[in-house]
C-alpha cells in the first residue's frame, strides 16, 4: 500500500494543494501556497519535498 502525503509550505508551514506519493519524483516544481500566496520551487524525491531556496540551491536567475 502506498501512502499519500501533502506538501507543506516552507514559509507558513500550511498544507499546499499538492499531494505526493512515495514514488513521486519532481525537479524544480513550483508549489503554490493558497494561505500565504507564495510560490516555492521544490525538488521532490522518495516522498520528501525539499525547498530549493532554503537549501541554498537556488536556480540561476
Amino acid at each position: 500500500m502506498v501512502k499519500d502525503s501533502w506538501v507543506y509550505c516552507p514559509i507558513c508551514n500550511n498544507k499546499t494543494r499538492t499531494k505526493i506519493r512515495l514514488d513521486t519524483v519532481a525537479k524544480n516544481l513550483p508549489v503554490f501556497c493558497p494561505v500565504c500566496k507564495n510560490t516555492s520551487i521544490m525538488n521532490i524525491a522518495k516522498g520528501k519535498a525539499n525547498d530549493l531556496d532554503k537549501s541554498g540551491l537556488s536556480p540561476a536567475k
